[in-house]
C-alpha cells in the first residue's frame, strides 16, 4: 500500500522537458510552429545546465496566395533618345564601266558601184553617192560604218598613194569641207603596182540637225610619182561588188 508521500511524488509538477514537449504538441495542433533551441540556465548546485526553450516560427498556413489578376495597361512610350554621332565615311568602291550608248535607230544602205571610179587628182572628188538617212533628234550623233574597196595602180614603175573619205552633206567628221586637207577619218593605201584592198571606214558626225542627210564617198591621190591612179568600187578588179553603209543614230 502506497503512502501519501509516494503519491505526491508520482503526481508532482512536470519536469521542464515534459513541459516543453506538451507546449510544442499544443502549438502544432493550433497551426503555429515552434523551433526548439538549447539555452543554459545557471543553478546553485551544478553551475549551468542546458534548458530547451521553444521559439515560435511562422505558421505553415499563415499565407494563402490568391489567383493572379489581369495584366495592367501598357505605359506610354518614352521620348526618343538623342541620335548617336555620325560614323566615318566609308571608302568609295571602284567606278563601274560606262554603259554602251543607246541606239535610237539603225539604217543599212546597200549600194552597188556601177563601175570603178578612177582619179589622179590631188584634190578630193566625190566618187560615190551612198544614200540618204533621216536624223530624228538634234542632240544625237550619227555613227557610220562603210565597207568598200580601195585600190592603187602604179604604172610603169610609178608610185601612187590614195585616200578615201566619208562625208555627210559634203562635210567630213572633222567638220571640214576642204578638198585638199586630210582632216577627217580616211582609209589610205599606197602601191607601186596594182593593189586592191577591202576597206572599212568608221566616222562619227556630231552637231547635225534633225532631218534628211546625204552620205557620199570622196577620194584623192595623196601623192603621185610617175603614171598611176586611185581606184574605188571594185572588190575583184575589174568586176564591181556590193558595198554597204550602216548608219546608227546614238545618244
Amino acid at each position: 500500500m502506497l503512502c501519501s508521500s509516494t503519491i505526491r511524488r508520482r503526481f508532482g509538477p512536470p519536469s521542464p522537458s515534459m513541459a516543453v514537449a506538451l507546449f510544442a504538441l499544443f502549438s502544432s495542433l493550433s497551426g503555429v510552429g515552434y523551433a526548439a533551441t538549447t539555452l543554459t540556465k545557471p543553478t546553485a548546485r551544478t553551475g549551468t545546465v542546458p534548458v530547451s526553450v521553444a521559439v515560435p516560427v511562422a505558421a505553415t498556413n499563415a499565407i494563402v496566395r490568391g489567383p493572379r489578376g489581369p495584366r495592367g495597361p501598357r505605359g506610354a512610350t518614352g521620348a526618343p533618345g538623342q541620335p548617336g554621332p555620325k560614323g566615318a565615311q566609308g571608302i568609295p568602291g571602284p567606278q563601274g564601266n560606262p554603259g554602251a550608248p543607246a541606239v535610237l535607230q539603225r539604217t543599212r544602205l546597200d549600194y552597188l558601184p556601177p563601175n570603178v571610179h578612177l582619179t589622179t587628182s590631188s584634190a578630193y572628188e566625190q566618187v560615190e553617192s551612198i544614200g540618204t538617212v533621216d536624223k530624228l533628234q538634234s542632240d544625237t550623233v550619227l555613227r557610220v560604218t562603210v565597207n568598200d574597196t580601195l585600190g592603187a595602180d602604179g604604172l610603169q614603175g610609178g608610185a601612187v598613194g590614195c585616200a578615201l573619205q566619208l562625208r555627210v552633206d559634203g562635210v567630213n567628221d572633222d567638220g571640214s569641207s576642204s578638198t585638199s586637207a586630210d582632216t577627217g577619218t580616211e582609209a589610205v593605201i599606197g602601191a607601186f603596182t596594182t593593189e586592191m584592198f577591202p576597206t572599212t571606214i568608221v566616222s562619227v558626225f556630231t552637231g547635225l540637225p534633225p532631218g534628211p542627210h546625204t552620205l557620199s564617198l570622196w577620194m584623192r591621190a595623196t601623192y603621185l610619182r610617175g603614171p598611176g591612179f586611185c581606184l574605188e568600187g571594185s572588190g575583184a578588179y575589174p568586176t564591181p561588188v556590193p558595198h554597204t553603209a550602216i548608219v546608227e543614230e546614238m545618244q
